[in-house]
């Protein structure tokens, strides 16, 4: 006689990494991706008063943030979120906490903003205002901040609240930059108790008819108090793209900085470890500069030469990096260090270019992955044999094999900004390049067929920029809008055990079958275990080794059931 088995499949796991600091903090996370749900996974859920109605975001995402009508319309995110802090003796928090929120507005009068506590009495909650000047109070311990005209501009802003606990000090940033801050000269101003959070509203229960009128998107609340350097962090990590479905943002740089900066220092993006650094030059002035469209430069960068650095789809913030106009054939080199390494599943590195259109140009201009100091995979502009400029891929800058260097066939366009997006897929061990794709239609889980590729994967954990212009009567190199992300990791769909079946009564030992597992992440691993619970009670029976599934007794019934995971 023989034994036959079934099999069920109990899995489920995913990848997941942000850069939002501290996330051990995090109360709530209000995305407004259709809704007022809390993405934290706390399920603080808002609730909408009045009739907020949904409205486009600051990338142009449809039914992504909430407009709000200035008459009755608010947002409250319910008394539950209280209980993630400590109360004291009389039912208050004395904590710090953090609270940052993007909007815009044409509204030029102060109108409530963010509202945290108790609705009634003196010294008990938080209440925000919005105007000429941005109020950060505690009932009537005022603290107001010049707005710098932001408030009324019609444009997207982020305003992040932040209460110190610790040294009895309020701060409040705007688009990344701390605009005021003050110390309390009483102790324990701000004790919250009895409401949550809310906006658009003085305070929850409060009947004032100064209601919020504009558009609000992407709220967040920590219990505590964020520092200079993690809202900097917030600000690049919020104003940056947002992934695809099914994968996760590791890395951004848009160049937000100083008209005329060097880029030498800066560390406005996120996913990085330090900021820009610049590589030994042969002479000076080797570091790219921030450059910005609206400024007239002369040289290789006159307005006459060079075209925005944008491309239809693609969101962008920020200028970009080049030259100056002090001198040709100044070789300038920059690079960043990642946060970790990359080295395992499939990452996209995509970035905007505009190479030295010089057809008869050789100096260097590259963009390079690296890990440490050794080259990964550099693009480049280089001679075809057709003697035009194509854009190539290689594992080195001085790659000349087929192996290890290959044409895009698509052309170097001067005084055009074009896209290059990079897939390395480890699972595959294949690197894929398309140059100027479709953005508005390009599909990451299923991309269209790419203009070159290598049979080649590789860890990385720097970006390197070179830029060589060798002449005024031509444009530049320009980069802008680094972007990286990765794909999140699927939960397998399918478990089968082959062969199904062994003969009754042989040997404790037997090797019945062997374990597999249908997993759309071609480059995972799997483990097999027993599991305990309902259907367990044949587990003493069998047991695994490896992917193989073998007898632990002598086997004398018709049917065993095993549940594996």
């Amino acid at each position: 006689m023989r034994v036959l088995f079934s099999a069920l499949l109990l899995a489920g796991y995913q990848l997941v990494f942000s850069q939002i600091p501290k996330q051990s903090d995090i109360v709530g996370v209000y995305n407004f991706n259709s809704n007022v749900d809390d993405e934290s996974g706390k399920n603080y859920n808002g609730i909408l008063g009045g009739s907020p109605s949904l409205t486009t975001d600051r990338f142009g995402n449809s039914n992504s943030a909430y407009l709000l009508d200035g008459v009755d319309d608010f947002i409250y995110f319910g008394n539950e979120s209280l209980s993630e802090f400590t109360t004291n003796s009389n039912g208050g928090i004395n904590e710090s906490f953090s609270i940052s929120v993007w909007a815009k507005s044409t509204n030029p009068n102060e109108s409530s903003f963010l509202a945290l506590g108790e609705s009634l009495g003196l010294y008990t909650g938080m209440i925000t205002r919005m105007g000429s000047n941005i109020s950060f109070n505690s009932s009537n311990d005022g603290f107001p901040t010049s707005s710098s005209g932001k408030h009324n501009d019609g444009l997207w802003h982020s305003y992040v609240f932040v209460w110190d606990y610790s040294v009895q000090k309020r701060y409040l940033y705007i688009d990344g930059d701390l605009a005021g801050t003050k110390n309390y000269t009483r102790t324990n101003v701000f004790s919250i108790k009895n409401y949550g959070l809310s906006f658009g509203k003085e305070r929850y229960g409060d009947t004032s008819n100064i209601n919020y009128n504009g558009s609000v998107d992407d709220i967040k609340f920590w219990k505590t108090a964020l520092n200079s350097s993690e809202v900097a962090s917030l600000y690049s990590y919020d104003n940056s793209p947002s992934p695809p479905p099914g994968f996760v943002g590791v890395a951004y740089e848009g160049f937000d900085y100083t008209y005329q900066a060097t880029l030498e220092g800066e560390s406005g993006g996120y996913g990085f470890s330090g900021g820009w650094q610049n590589t030994t030059g042969d002479v000076p002035n080797q570091t790219h500069y921030v450059l910005d469209p609206s400024q007239s430069e002369t040289g290789g960068f006159n307005p006459s030469l060079i075209a925005p650095m944008t491309y239809t789809g693609l969101y962008t913030s920020g200028l970009y990096v080049g030259d100056t106009n002090s001198a040709t054939n100044i070789r300038k080199t920059d690079f960043i260090n990642l946060s970790s390494t990359l080295n395992n599943g499939i990452y996209y590195v995509q970035f905007l270019v505009q190479f030295d259109g010089n057809n008869t140009a050789s100096g260097d201009n590259y963009f390079i992955l690296k890990e440490d100091d050794t080259e990964k995979l550099v693009i480049s502009r280089q001679l075809n044999s057709a003697s035009n400029i194509n854009i190539h891929m290689g594992k080195a800058s001085n790659s000349s094999s087929s192996s290890d260097l290959v044409d895009s066939g698509k052309s170097l366009i001067v005084k055009t900004a074009q896209l290059i997006i990079i897939q390395i897929d480890n699972s595959t061990n294949s690197t894929k390049l398309w140059v100027d794709p479709n953005y508005t239609t390009f599909d990451y889980s299923n991309p269209p067929s790419e203009d070159a590729s290598l049979n080649y994967s590789f860890n990385f954990n720097r970006i390197q920029l070179v830029s060589d212009n060798d002449s005024y009567a031509y444009n530049g190199t320009l980069f802008d809008e680094i972007y990286i992300i990765n794909r999140t990791n699927s939960a397998p769909t399918n478990i089968s055990l082959s062969p199904s079946s062994v003969n009754e009564n042989v040997a404790t030992g037997t090797t019945i079958g062997a374990l597999s597992t249908t997993d759309s992440d071609s480059g995972d691993t799997h483990t097999y275990t027993l599991v305990s619970g309902t259907g367990d009670t044949d587990n003493t029976s069998f047991t695994i080794s490896g992917a193989n599934l073998l007898t632990n007794t002598a086997l004398d019934t018709r049917l065993k059931t095993v549940t594996l995971f």
